[in-house]
């Protein structure tokens, strides 16, 4: 994932290893049980998402049986969903991967480890992008909502991009040797910054993939919270128009908070390197790098039970299953026609986007 060799980066230009023929290559460099530790913590995470994201794509499908209208929320849900099932399924193992086996022989295998590391969390990143910007659109200036048409291309376009962008970023990748210590040195796939071409790519891939999005998503979900914690929007007030274009806002607003938070301390972590530059060891430095990987990857996990949280008809599948009711089981399926989507009654004291349509 970039975001762990940009911290990396940050502060390993003390471990490049200028003179690896006088030291003994070790693969990885730490013990068994660091290994089996965080082995067990990435794939706990990655199970959780997998199981949680197949959930939300398979009641989609359900609900398609039953030709349920697709609105903004239905394809902003989808497309985020797989992006985050691709990350655990693919780009998740093959970070642990890494670390476990000695795989990454030369710079070719480097450069295609971190393209598939890179993918889908940049993906992740443009349709959050894409996501806020049209709920701010939709909330602040709600005669400016794009279109079903629209929102689908951008939905697209954010996949593209991030493919298209991992790829050529992921040119600049090749392995580096580090020291461990005096008689030690180990390589790592990190973006080679002694060719000015790769500077400029990578840091230009930063700025615009990460900080800018990432300043824009603060932004925005600055001004969301504060729209809703000061009650604009009250419920009997809300008429059918507004209903349809806060549908899902809350839950939104909730994914983004969730995925903004690892960024943040990726970001404080950063920082602190450049300005105090600590000298930590190659294994705490490795161990720390990995438990903010995993922070950001667990946003995959996080998003289902947000989804769940917010969509009324999920809670009352879950708890259909939970209570056993066998009658509305059929040959160990759920038989979702048992389970009726009545229209919502507006309660007090409630919002139009706390029981969204996906």
């Amino acid at each position: 994932m970039l975001i762990s060799n940009t911290v990396m980066e940050a502060n390993s230009t003390r471990y490049i290893n200028t003179s690896a023929s006088d030291r003994s290559y070790t693969f990885t460099p730490l013990t068994s049980q660091t290994k089996l530790t965080l082995t067990a913590i990435i794939y706990l995470v990655g199970v959780i998402a997998t199981i949680g994201n197949i959930g939300i794509i398979a009641f989609r499908h359900a609900l398609n049986n039953r030709r349920l209208q697709r609105n903004r929320t239905f394809y902003f849900v989808q497309s985020l969903a797989w992006s985050d099932l691709g990350a655990s399924v693919l780009s998740l193992p093959l970070y642990n991967a890494i670390m476990l086996v000695d795989v990454v022989k030369n710079d070719y295998i480097c450069k295609a480890v971190r393209a598939v590391n890179i993918a889908f969390p940049v993906i992740t990143i443009q349709n959050l992008l894409v996501i806020a910007l049209e709920r701010y659109v939709a909330i602040f200036h709600p005669f400016f909502m794009p279109s079903i048409k629209t929102v689908k291309r951008l939905v697209l376009m954010a996949w593209a991009y991030g493919i298209v962008g991992s790829i050529i970023i992921s040119a600049t990748y090749n392995l580096i040797p580090v020291n461990i210590d005096n008689d030690k040195y180990t390589l790592v796939c990190l973006y080679d910054n002694s060719i000015p071409a790769y500077k400029f790519m990578f840091y230009g891939f930063v700025i615009f993939v990460y900080i800018i999005p990432s300043a824009i998503l603060v932004f925005i979900v600055i001004r969301m919270t504060r729209y809703f914690r000061k009650g604009r929007v009250s419920i009997e007030n809300c008429n059918s128009a507004d209903k349809l274009r806060l549908t899902g806002s809350r839950m939104f607003l909730d994914i983004l908070i969730a995925f903004i938070i690892p960024y943040l301390l990726w970001f404080a972590y950063t920082i602190a390197n450049f300005t105090f530059k600590p000298k930590l060891s190659f294994e705490t430095e490795f161990i720390l790098r990995y438990a903010i990987v995993t922070l950001a990857y667990a946003n995959g996990a996080i998003n289902p039970a947000i989804y769940v949280y917010h969509t009324k008809e999920l809670r009352e599948i879950l708890r259909m299953i939970f209570h056993l009711r066998v009658n509305q089981i059929s040959t160990g399926n759920i038989e979702l026609k048992e389970v009726r989507f009545k229209p919502k009654k507006n309660l007090p004291n409630s919002h139009p986007s706390d029981n969204t349509q996906l």
